[in-house]
């Protein structure tokens, strides 16, 4: 959506190399050599938020930023702390699920968590490693995309 003085800078100093046809090197390699305007924790924010529109209009930005195997620890690591920190705020253990709280998004802290049983944050894990295995093993990375519809369409309650 934007582009800093410092990326023109640096796009500009490219160009020179590139000669004629620059379009190909831009189309394919600019979201390499730019910062994302959307980070990881915003994109954790509207998953666990369970804001589907927002979370895939980002998604779609920065999903292949990273390898497929990235991503199924960074959703498994958001939902194992996510886990634990409801586990402990259920049990009205406050001191305790601060400790936890850490990498997890502000709106989950303070009130999304509420919106959660047990069951469906350890339902989503799993399936989440049962992706994983699958990965390791030669399957597609379109495993991925049905875990996020069955995580929006609360298939894992």
């Amino acid at each position: 959506d934007q582009l800093s003085l410092d990326s023109a800078c640096l796009f500009a100093q490219y160009e020179l190399l590139l000669g004629n046809n620059p379009e190909d090197f831009f189309s394919q390699w600019m979201i390499y050599l730019t910062e994302p305007t959307t980070s990881l924790f915003a994109l954790s924010q509207h998953f666990l938020s369970k804001k589907s529109k927002s979370f895939f209009r980002q998604w779609s930005t920065i999903s292949d930023l990273y390898a497929p195997t990235f991503w199924v620890t960074f959703w498994a690591d958001q939902l194992w702390r996510a886990y634990m920190y409801a586990d402990l705020m259920h049990q009205k253990k406050q001191a305790e699920a601060k400790k936890v709280q850490y990498k997890l998004p502000f709106s989950f802290i303070n009130r999304d968590w509420q919106m959660y049983s047990l069951d469906e944050l350890r339902n989503a894990h799993d399936c989440l490693a049962k992706i994983d295995f699958q990965l390791k093993n030669g399957a597609s990375d379109i495993g991925l995309e049905y875990f996020y519809t069955q995580f929006f369409d609360q298939k894992f309650r």
